[in-house]
Formats: structure tokens, sequence, C-alpha cells
């Protein structure tokens, strides 16, 4: 389950960041040597990992806890 939260997570992260730099704001890498496109894809897809894998996890605590 937690394996399957991190790759939805992942998946949803790489989409917002497509978004994000190809859809809203849509501007072609300047040659500068830093390509900002990039790295905002790679880091939106980390942040959405480890997302995925914290509601994961908080899922999984949830339903196993004792109900009173």
């Amino acid at each position: 389950m937690v394996v399957v939260g991190a790759v939805v997570g992942g998946i949803v992260g790489f989409g917002v960041a497509l978004l994000i730099t190809e859809v809203i704001i849509g501007n072609a890498a300047t040659g500068s040597g830093f390509d900002w496109q990039f790295w905002t894809d790679v880091v939106l897809t980390v942040i959405g990992v480890l997302v995925g894998l914290t509601v994961a996890r908080r899922y999984i605590a949830q339903r196993s806890a004792p109900t009173t």
C-alpha cells in the first residue's frame, strides 16, 4: 500500500510540475546553464512521492487502529 501511495504521489507531483512548467508558465529554457524546468519537475515529483508515502502510512495506521 505504501508503494502504491508513493507511485500515485509521484505521478500526481510530476503532473503538477508539467502543468506549471509547460502550461502555465510555458517559457523555453534561456540557455543560461540552469534548466529550471527540469529541476522543478524533479523537485515536485520527489515532493509528490513523499506526500504519497505519508498519506499511505496515515491511511494504514488509521485502518489498523482499534475502534473503541
